[in-house]
């Protein structure tokens, strides 16, 4: 990963790092464009925890090929992220906290058979999305090799989810 930039500031009992911006890199090719902003505010009675980000050109295949997922799933998407969380403790902060997860442009390749095409999947929506650490709902609409569908899901917290991430 290279870092492009990053600003650092405590004002007031709140340290923020923003905006933040870095390159994901495979040898010299760039596979992800990351931009945000992470927020530390003391000066709450309970600190606030605040993380904001986008990728852009997420080359999600790479990556599930890079970590020996699988190789047969290529696709590119552009991410958006939020996560805000108050408590003493980061685990009390992620108990509580609320997260949206927002997948834009998705568009992915699966190749179930080696000798066959890959069957395309297009998103039009794909979002998941918890409330104060409330249950985290799944929204995922799109076409199968242009046959609709969508699903619908709901169960755990952002820590339960994060810790089996």
């Amino acid at each position: 990963m290279l870092f492009r930039s990053a600003t650092a500031g405590l004002s007031e009992g709140v340290f923020t790092v923003s905006p933040i911006h870095a390159r994901v890199l495979d040898g010299a090719e760039a596979k992800a464009e990351l931009r945000g902003l992470f927020e530390l505010n003391a000066a709450e009675p309970r600190p606030v925890m605040t993380v904001k980000g986008e990728v852009q050109k997420l080359s999600y295949g790479d990556l599930l090929k890079k970590l020996k997922v699988t190789d047969r799933i290529s696709g590119m998407a552009d991410l958006e992220v939020s996560l805000k969380g108050d408590g003493m403790k980061v685990d009390t902060m992620l108990k509580r906290a609320s997260i949206n997860l927002e997948a834009k442009h998705m568009q992915m390749d699966v190749r179930v058979d080696k000798d066959r095409e890959p069957r395309r999947i297009r998103f039009s929506k794909a979002e998941l999305a918890s409330v104060k650490g409330g249950p985290i709902g799944l929204v995922v609409a799109g076409d199968l090799d242009e046959a609709p569908f969508s699903i619908k899901s709901m169960g755990g917290n952002v820590k339960a989810f994060l810790e089996q991430s």
